[in-house]
């Protein structure tokens, strides 16, 4: 008797597993670079048995789903996509990196070239003094280049 309520309530549990993963993908489905997860029955099948009153999610694994999402122009010269496999590498606060596909990138007030978060593209990409915003441009093949002091031929700043 005990033993067929904890299948029913794996079971339960389970389902309620699938429907918190549907209500987050669903949430975040505006979210730029955000990649939608599912849940695999076998995550559920490898659960040890807990005692009474635990959470069985605590071992629950999503997998993210890596493909590639829908492109929006935004008419932004700074905001790029990736068409395939990669990621944008940024540096976090804390000096670790981490990896992203959200390219809605801004110039911060160093002159620096940072994600929607603050966090630092890397390699670095620091305009120079006296760029116009204007001419910032961003090449398919991701290099960035700027025009100077209302000069003619665009500099080469860096590459994403």
């Amino acid at each position: 008797m005990v033993r067929s309520l904890w299948t029913a309530a794996t079971g339960m549990n389970g389902q309620q597993s699938n429907i918190d993963t549907i209500s987050n993908n669903l949430s975040n489905v505006n979210t730029t670079g955000y990649k939608q997860q599912r849940v695999e029955f076998e995550d559920l099948i490898y659960q040890n048995i807990k005692l009474a009153g635990t959470p069985a999610t605590e071992d629950t694994v999503t997998q993210r789903i890596m493909k590639q999402g829908s492109l929006q122009n935004t008419g932004v010269d700074t905001d790029v996509a990736i068409v395939g496999e990669g990621f944008f590498r940024v540096q976090k606060f804390d000096g670790s990196y981490a990896y992203t596909r959200d390219g809605s990138f801004k110039v911060d007030s160093t002159g620096q070239l940072v994600n929607s978060n603050g966090l630092r593209v890397q390699p670095e990409i620091i305009l120079p003094e006296g760029y116009d915003v204007s001419t910032l441009t961003i090449s398919q093949d991701g290099r960035v280049a700027v025009k100077v002091n209302g000069g003619n031929e665009p500099v080469d700043v860096g590459q994403l």
